[in-house]
């Protein structure tokens, strides 16, 4: 199985921030949200609030938001052009994103990619997460529940904190942009007698 990261990896974005970005000239309400999850983004930098309050403050936008689902596939439509140009090799052998990402912002690209998908549950209407954020050390726990005896042959990812899924790959390699790189090994943190 080849598994892959969303974010920056699959999506040539952070796809969060381009959805409420595409979102604000149909509903400019959504401004409104812009200080909030300014002000919980600071808390995070430092260390106020946990992840989990920021997102679920940085998405209270959803709220004001009818047509959510109407929006995501005008969104996908319009983003075909921000696709991983070597995605396209990858994608007749399909695979699973785990993404950080909300499932339901993820969801619509993955379906017309034909690729299996997991991501932060999140309602669709208030930007609540449901369970956990699906982020570092999470990720192969998911993984695991859903595909028990699976191997993954090839993971690849933008960011070295998806470490514990790269472990779990034959092969796994970083994404920096357009290109591929094979996964920095660990520092050796052995020390010196």
């Amino acid at each position: 199985m080849i598994v892959y990261d969303f974010d920056k990896t699959v999506f040539l974005g952070e796809s969060s921030t381009t959805f409420y970005r595409f979102c604000i000239p149909r509903h400019p309400m959504i401004l409104l949200w812009l200080p909030v999850g300014g002000i919980f983004g600071l808390g995070k930098l430092l260390h106020l609030c946990d992840t989990r309050r920021w997102k679920e403050a940085f998405h209270g936008y959803l709220r004001v938001m009818p047509d959510t689902e109407a929006l995501l596939e005008q969104f996908w439509d319009r983003m075909q052009d921000r696709i991983a140009p070597w995605l396209s090799e990858k994608l007749p052998q399909g695979g699973l994103v785990i993404s950080a990402s909300p499932e339901f912002l993820i969801g619509g690209l993955c379906r017309r990619l034909g690729l299996d998908y997991m991501g932060t549950r999140m309602d669709i209407r208030t930007g609540r997460i449901q369970g956990r954020n699906c982020r570092d050390a999470e990720k192969p726990l998911r993984f695991r529940q859903q595909y028990p005896d699976a191997e993954i042959s090839e993971f690849y990812s933008d960011s070295l904190s998806d470490s514990p899924m790269a472990r779990l790959a034959k092969k796994a390699y970083l994404v920096t942009g357009r290109e591929l790189k094979p996964w920095p090994e660990p520092k050796n943190s052995s020390v010196a007698h």
